[in-house]
């Protein structure tokens, strides 16, 4: 007997909420164990006990706890990148409002010391995609600024700490612009 095509497109669409799911459930297995146990000990047995997802969607989904690590973070920004066209002053407000949602996982990567790993992969996506040094030092200082915001306690809002960082920046690079130009002045023979 044959499926109608209607019928065929809500099994596929069940199907892609059902690995969205989880997904979801893994990635929150990861979160959850780094609460107690460092990292380098995390086994994906652990993981796929903690999740409740069977070990087989596990490995369907992920090959690792690394793999995993990069989904809960690298896709978000690559959506964020996408949705904002790249501008810098929405992918700001972006990243302090998404770190105020996740602010609970982040500080749980934080506590883990693993706020490093997050920069690593966002450089390693950055150096394949431009081979410059101009990207690393935006994600450098939106780590940063991101991380140390999560670690005071994020009682300034969002929206404040994003319009913070956007001054900050103006005025890092009037003071960019004032050395190079002083550096140009003092640089030339007399």
């Amino acid at each position: 007997m044959a499926i109608s095509e209607d019928h065929r497109r809500r099994l596929m669409a069940n199907n892609a909420e059902s690995n969205r799911e989880a997904r979801r459930c893994i990635q929150g297995a990861l979160v959850n164990l780094l609460q107690t146990k460092r990292y380098e000990s995390i086994r994906m047995t652990d993981i796929i006990r903690k999740s409740g997802v069977s070990r087989a969607c596990v490995y369907k989904n992920y090959k690792s706890k690394d793999e995993i690590m990069r989904d809960l973070y690298v896709k978000p920004m690559e959506e964020a990148f996408a949705a904002t066209n790249g501008s810098l002053e929405a992918i700001i407000d972006w990243l302090f409002q998404t770190a105020f949602q996740h602010k609970k996982s982040i500080q749980t990567l934080i506590d883990a010391e693993l706020s490093h790993d997050l920069l690593a992969i966002l450089n390693e996506r950055s150096e394949s995609a431009s081979g410059s040094f101009y990207a690393l030092l935006w994600n450098g200082m939106l780590h940063n600024s991101v991380i140390e915001w999560v670690k005071s306690g994020t009682d300034e809002s969002a929206e404040s700490a994003a319009a913070r960082l956007k001054a900050d920046l103006l005025k890092l690079a009037a003071s960019i612009g004032d050395s190079l130009l002083a550096g140009g002045r003092d640089s030339r023979p007399t």
